[in-house]
């Protein structure tokens, strides 16, 4: 049959009679299909090489070959071939195999010896358990019968006793129905003798093949092991060498390369490598334009003026100067329904032109969005093309494009079965890295949402910042950094680093920024304020895992308290250039719970910069953060320069471009606030004092200059002060701040809030609030330690 449609293979007779007799037996079978030697290696998906050898006993040919071989002979008589067939077959490979390869024929033996082995076993278990089975109901019966027969004998010994005939019960006989039931419990008794007796010997069967199959256990793993020395030692080939088609390594070498990525051009430029190093000479990944810029699928099916986008392109060395009219990465093409591209978009179906003629070649090769007339290769008229859409949940969303020129084989219906398989796996691939590029580009939309939009100054403090996502797979992560106004003209720094990436991460990070905003108006410690963090954490669910780090900056004491979560610890750089990084506690995470979190308080002189980052910015690949560390405490950071300037001189000392994690920098220079611009006045809470509260504070408002601010402040501080001193126990304290605006702060020992009541009720209590609303650049309450805040701001007249 092999020499019937011309593919007469090379002249090879097997020396060994055994593999002779088993190549004519399955040459027979093979005759019977009637097929040529290519179809049905393709049908087999193995290579025809390896085929042929099995044909020609160059190769003995592997069990699943010869099991295929007899199920396609069956399919083809429309039954399966006999179990006599199926022997000879398997018995002829085994004698082959022993003569060719001695080592292999034993290792298959003795798994076929095993799998006998542990059918036995599973016969000899499967017989043991209905014996046990039957053995338990028979004794269930057996004791049911002599439970019966116990009554009837307590019944007739009762009714004798009733009748006085105590003494002679002996002489009486068995109670009526006695006997049937002894019958029946002495065959009972006897079935349950041989049960036992039947369920020994399934157990000794089912123990000897146990033993037997340990003992072909023992022998398969040293045939094994020999068989391993031999392929090592390179006087055997491995299996897979034998039995890998080339349609087997093209999907196997897929899996390795193509479908590991998570970004879409990746995966379109894997595909195209591959294909060209593999089956053309010429391979394009084309896809729905709006596809590139937006992640939704497209609605409707392309047609004849759809755009599309090249997404990647790859041909064979010496190729591309020659093609060079072809449309390259990023180019907008269009493909028309004449095309086999285009047809295969429209139809959503694989489109074969195996030979293009003359006429057809610069449709079916060129591509459609080269002008009219212009040139294209000599080699287009000829060469074969396939084009394969790419497609997902029905929806058609680019276009893969194969050429082979003349003097390749061209494409068959084989190939384009086996290649639309791995363009479905391609297309699965592109839309999972699809939606994994819309969640990072989500996650980086939310991150850079939720970045503070920081002043350049505070009262008392400069700031710089810098924010820079990491280079890595799995996208943004949660590092974020803030700077929170508190009273008395405190400013709350912080810098924080949400565990994992992504999108996740990043709603994380906009949860525990939210929740510090909410804690640091309670005025609370930092070491506090970390441990009611750390609790929402575990409400908000077990994986919100983050590092933090809350320093909270007095300008007017010159101090600065913080605590630390887990995170790597500050440098505070002096007025001389000299770094120090703050030992504070260091704690545990965010979420992990069950450690406290101490506070630490240090003194900062003015002049001085704080500098706070996540460990993205001094953690290298090849070390861990001491180098970086070491570097901010070494002189890198010039106290004259701005916090701007800062910023940018750190990132360019450690150069981030390389990193994979992200980087978040907060540099605070500390300048405080001049004692002569504070006025701070405790008081009783007393009527009387409203009018002495607003001398003093018309007289410190002279004193600074500010005569313009007089009656609004006047005002608006009697406002206040009343209100305090109704709620008030022990005292009330005014304070004025006087920095870039004047902020006047009212504080009491009640911490009830006060409310603004709607302006159209009569009653007086709550108006002065609407008055502070409607005068006051800025005004607000906040809870302390003990008591409440509340405060305006107005801006200072122009000069």
């Amino acid at each position: 049959m092999l020499e019937r449609r011309g593919e007469v293979p090379e002249p090879y007779e097997p020396p060994e009679p055994e593999v002779r007799a088993f190549v004519e037996f399955i040459g027979r079978l093979f005759a019977v299909l009637g097929t040529t030697l290519t179809r049905y290696a393709a049908r087999c998906s193995r290579d025809k090489g390896s085929v042929s050898r099995y044909f020609r006993g160059q190769r003995i040919a592997p069990k699943d070959f010869v099991d295929e071989l007899l199920r396609h002979v069956g399919e083809l008589g429309g039954k399966p071939v006999t179990a006599e067939v199926q022997e000879e077959a398997h018995r002829l490979r085994m004698e082959a195999l022993r003569v060719r390869n001695a080592s292999r024929h034993e290792v298959e033996q003795l798994r076929d010896k095993l799998g006998s082995a542990e059918r036995e076993l599973h016969l000899a278990s499967v017989r043991e358990r209905h014996l046990l089975r039957a053995l338990e109901a028979t004794e269930a019966q057996a004791h049911q019968a002599e439970q019966r027969y116990r009554q009837l004998e307590s019944d007739w010994a009762t009714a004798q006793y009733a009748s006085g005939a105590v003494g002679a019960l002996e002489l009486y006989g068995e109670p009526d129905g006695a006997s049937g039931v002894r019958d029946e419990l002495l065959g009972l008794k006897v079935e349950l003798e041989a049960l036992r007796a039947e369920l020994a010997r399934a157990q000794s069967l089912k123990h000897a093949a146990e033993e037997r199959c340990v003992r072909l256990e023992a022998r398969l793993l040293a045939a094994e092991a020999t068989l391993d020395a031999e392929r090592t030692a390179g006087r055997l080939q491995a299996p897979h060498t034998e039995l890998e088609s080339v349609r087997m390594a093209l999907s196997r070498e897929f899996g390795q390369r193509v479908e590991r990525s998570l970004d879409l051009g990746t995966v379109a430029g894997e595909l195209c490598a591959l294909l060209v190093r593999r089956v053309a000479d010429f391979a394009s990944v084309d896809l729905v334009a709006g596809l590139t810029d937006d992640s939704a699928l497209p609605s409707e099916r392309p047609g004849d003026r759809t755009l599309l986008r090249r997404v990647s392109l790859a041909c064979t060395p010496g190729l591309s100067d020659r093609w060079g009219r072809e449309p390259v990465e990023g180019d907008l093409l269009t493909a028309p329904g004449s095309t086999p591209q285009g047809r295969a978009l429209q139809q959503n179906a694989p489109v074969l032109v195996p030979v293009t003629g003359s006429e057809a070649a610069v449709d079916a090769v060129v591509d459609p969005a080269l002008p009219p007339g212009a040139p294209f290769l000599s080699e287009a008229v000829g060469s074969s093309v396939l084009a394969l859409p790419l497609s997902v949940r029905g929806t058609v969303f680019g276009v893969v494009r194969l050429v082979r020129l003349a003097g390749r084989g061209p494409f068959g219906h084989g190939d384009a079965d086996h290649l639309q398989d791995l363009v479905v796996r391609a297309a699965l691939s592109m839309d999972i890295a699809r939606l994994h590029g819309a969640e990072l580009r989500m996650a980086a939309t939310l991150q850079k949402s939720m970045l503070p939009t920081l002043p350049d100054a505070m009262a008392g403090v400069r700031l710089g910042h810098r924010y820079l996502p990491g280079e890595r797979r799995g996208g943004v992560g949660g590092d974020w950094f803030d700077a929170i106004q508190l009273p008395g003209s405190r400013v709350a720094l912080v810098v924080g680093d949400v565990m994992g990436q992504g999108l996740h991460a990043a709603q994380t990070m906009a949860r525990l920024r939210a929740a510090i905003h909410a804690l640091a108006g309670l005025d609370l410690p930092p070491g506090q304020l970390l441990r009611h963090l750390d609790n929402l954490a575990h409400m908000l669910g077990p994986e919100q895992l983050a590092t933090c780090l809350y320093a909270v900056y007095d300008p007017i004491n010159r101090t600065c308290e913080l605590a630390s979560a887990g995170h790597v610890p500050p440098v505070l750089v002096h007025a001389d250039g000299v770094g120090e990084l703050l030992e504070i506690p260091s704690g545990a995470p965010i979420g992990v719970g069950g450690v406290p979190f101490v506070t630490a308080a240090v003194d900062v002189p003015d002049g001085s910069m704080l500098v706070l980052f996540t460990d993205g910015l001094v953690e290298f690949r090849d070390g861990g953060l001491g180098e970086g560390l070491a570097a901010l405490c070494s002189g890198l950071i010039d106290p004259q320069q701005s916090p701007d300037q800062v910023c940018d001189t750190v990132l360019a000392h450690f150069r981030p471009d390389d990193r994979t994690d992200d980087i978040a920098l907060l540099v605070a220079r500390l300048v405080g606030i001049p004692s002569a611009d504070v006025a701070t006045w405790q008081l009783e809470p007393e009527t009387a004092v409203v009018r002495r509260v607003r001398w003093l504070v018309l007289e410190q408002l002279e004193a600074w200059g500010l005569e313009a601010l007089m009656d609004t402040t006047e005002l608006l501080v009697s406002e206040l002060v009343t209100n305090a001193i109704r709620v008030a126990r022990d005292g009330v304290q005014v304070q004025l701040i006087r920095t870039d605006r004047l902020l006047v702060e009212v504080s009491d020992d009640n911490h009830n809030l006060p409310s603004m009541e709607p302006g159209g009720q009569l009653e007086e209590g709550g108006r002065g609030l609407v008055v502070v609303s409607k005068l006051a650049e800025r005004w607000g309450t906040a809870r302390k330690a003990v008591g409440k805040v509340v405060f305006f701001e107005l801006p200072l007249p122009r000069t």
